[in-house]
């Protein structure tokens, strides 16, 4: 089973969304999203790359994105490495905090996945 960190951050921030291994968090109304980011970076460590919006944006994370899509981005994302998730018992039942495999990151076995077609 991967490594569970406890991000501590629920102070400032929304909801966040996505996979337990790449998250979109979002920053409370008058909060910074820098300040969002740097605890989270300063909780997680070395379990995760932690960058603002823009800057995942900028780094090709999504692709191109339009401008109309910016929104639906985290103001915070958050890519876990290692074997390490991030889950909310509020919003993750047992049974999906127990799995012992998840996806969705920037380690090679998630990103080098075999692709296999059939010619007829």
């Amino acid at each position: 089973m991967g490594r569970r960190v406890r991000p501590g951050a629920e102070a400032r921030r929304r909801a966040g969304r996505g996979e337990p291994r790449a998250l979109h968090v979002y920053a409370d109304q008058g909060t910074d999203p820098a300040d969002v980011a740097r605890r989270w970076a300063e909780r997680l460590g070395e379990h995760a790359v932690v960058l603002l919006r823009d800057d995942a944006v900028a780094g090709g994370w999504f692709g191109p994105v339009a401008e109309h899509v910016l929104p639906a981005i985290g103001d915070v994302v958050v890519a876990m490495t290692g074997a390490a998730t991030v889950v909310d018992s509020r919003v993750h039942s047992a049974n999906a905090r127990a799995l012992p495999g998840v996806h969705g990151s920037l380690t090679p076995h998630e990103m080098l996945v075999p692709l296999l077609t059939a010619v007829a």
